[in-house]
C-alpha cells in the first residue's frame, strides 16, 4: 500500500466532488475502513469543497492519500487555495459562525469529525485545511495522536500533471531513538521514473543499517538496469546528537536552525549510470533543528519567513504551502518535513 503519494483533484466546481467521493470510497475499502469513518470523510470532502468553491479565489484543490499512525490506517484530506485567505480563524471555527448566509457548519464540522485537525491561513496567500480520520480499534484503550515515534516526519508527494503514477518515491524508517529518510527522484516523469525512484527506496528499506553513502552506492550497482535517478538520504541519531547525510544529484536538503539555515552539498551524478567516489558527512543535530527535503519539482527560492507561525502547525502544513506557492508545475513535487516531536 502506497501511503506517500497524494492524489490531487481540482476543484472548479461541485462536480468534482463526485470523483473525489469516488476515490474516497475505492481507497476507505482498500484499507477496510468501517462504514463510520467512511461516513465522515463523505462529509469533510462535501464540507472542505464547498468551502473552496465559496471563498477560494484560485488555486483550489484537494491532496487525498492513506496514512499510518503506530499500527493503524486512515485517510488524510488536504484542501488548498491561493486567496484571499481567512481574517479572523477563530470566529470560522465557531458553531453557527458564517459569512455567506449559509448554517456555518464548514470548519467546524471537519474539526469534530477528525481525528487529526490543524488549519492555517494568511490574507492574499490562501488557507490550508488538513483532516485526518483513522480506522476505530476495538481497544477503547486506544487513543489518536499517540505516537511512539521520537520524529515528526510528514511530505506531500504529488505526480506531475497528467501522470497515473509518480517519478518520485520516498522511505522512512525509524527505531531507538534513531531515524533514516531517503527521497529519489527518477529521470523524467511517468512509469519509467517511477520504476527507477520506488526501486532505489525499496533497496534503501532493505539496507537501512547501512548509513547514507554506503546505501547510495549499493543503490547505484543495483538500478543500472532503470533509466537511473538522483537521491539524498538522512540519518538522524537522536542519541548521539549527530545527523549523517549524502546525497547524488539535485534533491535539495535544507536544515534549519533557531537562528540560521545552509543547504546540504550534494555530489554530481546519477545514480544508476554514473556514480564513482561519494562520502558521508555529519553534522550536529538537536531539538531545535529541522530538516526539509525536496525534489527538483519545486523551486529552490523559498523562504518559510514568509509563513508567520506555521512552525506551530502539523508539518503537513508547511509542506503544502511550499507545495502551493512554489511548484514548478512541470514535473512531480516530494516535500519532506523533518524535526524531533515537541
Amino acid at each position: 500500500m502506497d501511503y506517500n503519494t497524494h492524489k490531487s483533484f481540482p476543484v472548479e466546481d461541485r462536480s468534482y466532488l463526485i470523483l473525489i467521493k469516488k476515490y474516497l470510497r475505492e481507497l476507505s475499502e482498500h484499507i477496510e475502513l468501517g462504514d463510520e469513518e467512511r461516513g465522515k470523510l463523505d462529509i469533510i470532502a462535501s464540507e472542505m469543497t464547498t468551502n473552496l468553491i465559496k471563498y477560494a479565489h484560485s488555486g483550489r484543490e484537494l491532496l487525498v492519500k492513506a496514512v499510518r499512525l503506530n499500527s493503524n490506517v486512515g485517510i488524510e484530506l488536504i484542501s488548498l487555495d491561493k486567496a484571499p485567505g481567512i481574517p479572523d480563524l477563530h470566529k470560522v471555527m465557531e458553531d453557527g459562525y458564517s459569512s455567506s448566509g449559509t448554517k456555518g457548519e464548514g470548519f467546524g464540522a471537519i474539526k469534530r469529525l477528525s481525528d487529526e485537525f490543524d488549519i492555517y491561513s494568511q490574507a492574499q496567500k490562501g488557507t490550508i485545511t488538513l483532516s485526518r480520520v483513522y480506522k476505530k480499534k476495538a481497544s477503547s484503550a486506544y487513543t489518536f495522536g499517540k505516537s511512539k515515534e521520537q520524529f515528526e516526519v510528514k511530505g506531500v508527494m504529488i505526480p506531475m500533471k497528467g501522470e497515473e503514477v509518480c517519478g518520485d518515491s520516498w522511505g522512512y524508517l525509524e527505531k531507538d531513538r534513531e531515524c533514516s529518510i531517503a527521497l529519489m527522484d527518477g529521470l523524467g516523469h511517468g512509469p519509467h521514473a517511477h520504476l527507477a525512484a520506488t526501486e532505489a527506496v525499496k533497496i534503501f528499506n532493505e539496507h537501512s543499517k547501512d548509513m547514507p553513502a554506503p546505501i547510495l552506492l549499493t543503490i547505484n550497482e543495483e538500478i543500472k538496469k532503470t533509466r537511473g535517478a538522483v537521491g539524498f538520504i538522512v540519518n538522524i541519531s537522536a542519541e548521539k546528537g549527530l545527523f549523517t547525510y549524502c546525497g547524488v544529484g539535485n534533491i535539495t536538503c535544507r536544515v534549519f536552525a533557531p537562528d540560521n539555515s545552509r543547504t546540504l552539498i550534494s555530489f554530481n551524478g546519477i545514480l544508476g549510470l554514473n556514480v564513482r567516489r561519494i562520502n558521508n558527512n555529519v553534522s550536529a543535530w538537536d531539538n531545535g533543528k529541522m530538516l526539509i527535503l525536496h525534489s527538483d519539482g519545486l523551486a529552490t527560492k523559498w523562504d518559510i519567513s514568509q509563513y508567520p507561525g506555521i512552525l506551530a502547525k502539523d508539518l503537513s502544513i508547511l509542506a503544502t504551502a511550499l507545495y502551493r506557492d512554489y511548484s514548478r508545475q512541470k514535473d512531480d513535487v516530494t516535500v519532506i518535513v523533518i524535526r524531533n516531536k515537541k
